[in-house]
């Protein structure tokens, strides 16, 4: 008979969420298990209006999920998972349920609900389910960073000093247009004049083309430009060491988990912000992180860049902390 893990760790489509569950889980240092879900159209429906007994998932996640061993503590991470939790939870009365974001049901169903400081949610003073609220987004970014190995400067030798460039994209609420990324353009062209080193650039996946366009005809070599979607190899992604061996770490504010990874490296780290950039929450991050002195404006009078250090964020670590001393005993 095959023997559960300790935790579950339900994970989706949604990488960003699934990385967050996956990071406090790996933090808790116990057996864990991934249970990747799938989803059926019914999926797109909100929670409200899908049925208790997952009619959203595809029968054979739904089939992984049927054992006789059930683990001590369930994680989900994003609304989707929970409703698989809250699901789980019925059939196994005695399992744990750890969600990360909100979940849009009802929370007296969670043990523990984790949520950042720029989430504007709030719950009874009655609620059965424990609030931990965190900086930024839940990451290990800093053990990943701890195990890397040179391989980025074996890859690209000249990059021995250079200022790491991530750019995010569009998000709901906003578009990264041709007029931002142009000022983004120029702001990191002002920071390699005055710094004397040069930009080793990564789009991600949500890297609009025009923006692309924009940063692959301005910077040539020694600046290197790095598109993930073309390389059919994720192990080549240079993300990681960018975090490690940068001098400087230049971002867009459109990623709440780039944000988040960015401040847990020690690394200074600075934050292009569009003038007409409106999204609330990460907005409320970006100025959390510079009143925080662990990030800083770069605009286009930035100038030279400080070296300077700061505590790094390690959010999942005071979660995790939580969890042992009152979900594993």
């Amino acid at each position: 008979m095959k023997i559960s893990k300790n935790i579950w760790v339900l994970t989706d489509f949604r990488t960003g969420n699934a990385l967050q569950a996956i990071a406090l889980a790996e933090e808790l240092e116990v057996g864990y298990e991934i249970k990747n879900i799938e989803y059926n159209i019914l999926a797109q429906l909100p929670n409200i209006l899908l049925s208790a007994n997952c009619s959203h998932i595809k029968h054979h996640s739904k089939k992984e999920l049927i054992t006789n061993n059930p683990p001590k503590i369930i994680i989900s991470s994003g609304r989707r998972t929970a409703l698989v939790a809250a699901y789980l939870k019925k059939k196994y009365p005695s399992v744990k349920l750890i969600q990360i974001m909100r979940p849009n049901i009802n929370i007296d169903i969670f043990d523990l609900l984790i949520l950042p400081q720029h989430d504007n949610f709030s719950i009874k003073s009655n609620s059965k389910c424990k609030l931990i609220r965190t900086i930024g987004a839940l990451n290990n970014i800093q053990s990943k960073v701890i195990k890397y190995q040179d391989d980025l400067l074996n890859k690209y030798p000249s990059m021995k000093s250079f200022i790491g460039v991530l750019i995010g994209g569009n998000t709901k609420e906003y578009k990264f247009t041709p007029k931002d990324a142009k000022e983004f353009c120029n702001a990191v062209e002002n920071a390699i004049s005055y710094n004397g080193i040069p930009a080793f650039i990564s789009f991600s996946r949500r890297t609009p083309d025009h923006v692309k366009e924009i940063f692959s005809q301005t910077f040539t070599w020694p600046n290197i430009v790095y598109d993930p979607t073309k390389e059919s190899n994720s192990a080549n992604n240079p993300y990681i060491g960018m975090l490690k061996c940068a001098t400087f770490l230049v971002l867009t504010c459109d990623s709440v988990s780039m944000c988040s990874e960015a401040a847990s490296t020690n690394k200074p780290v600075y934050i292009y912000c569009p003038t007409k950039f409106n999204s609330k929450k990460h907005k409320y991050l970006v100025q959390q992180l510079t009143d925080l002195n662990i990030a800083r404006p770069l605009t286009l009078s930035t100038g030279i860049m400080e070296k300077y250090e700061y505590t790094p964020l390690n959010e999942v670590a005071k979660v995790a902390a939580y969890v042992k001393n009152e979900m594993l005993i």
